[in-house]
């Protein structure tokens, strides 16, 4: 498990103690500023995953064309910023398990 792995790990477990609560709209600032960090101290931004997880999430809603982020499409199709958290951790571990990796607990 490498250590966004292992961060998102630690959110999904006890969201109100790394972002307050329970929101998608949270948690992806929180990955964009670990993102970040990453790259200014490693030189590594994880595009890869940004890019093939977004390719996963459009087709998962059978989006083709969208100027829209992952989260932004995962928000648009939930009831509210806490379905639309847990909801990101299904496509998540569904997509992880597509690629053959290990599934976030």
């Amino acid at each position: 498990m490498d250590a966004k792995e292992a961060m998102l790990m630690k959110i999904r477990e006890i969201p109100a103690l790394y972002i307050g609560k329970p929101s998608l709209t949270l948690l992806c600032t929180f990955i964009d500023g670990y993102m970040y960090r990453q790259y200014e101290i490693y030189g590594d931004d994880h595009s890869d995953y940004k890019v093939s997880f977004q390719e996963y999430v459009q087709n998962y809603y059978n989006v083709s064309r969208t100027t829209d982020s992952c989260c932004m499409l995962i928000l648009k199709n939930s009831l509210n910023e806490k379905d639309a958290f847990y909801k990101y951790f299904e496509l998540y571990d569904l997509y992880k398990a597509h690629f053959g990796c290990h599934k976030i607990k």
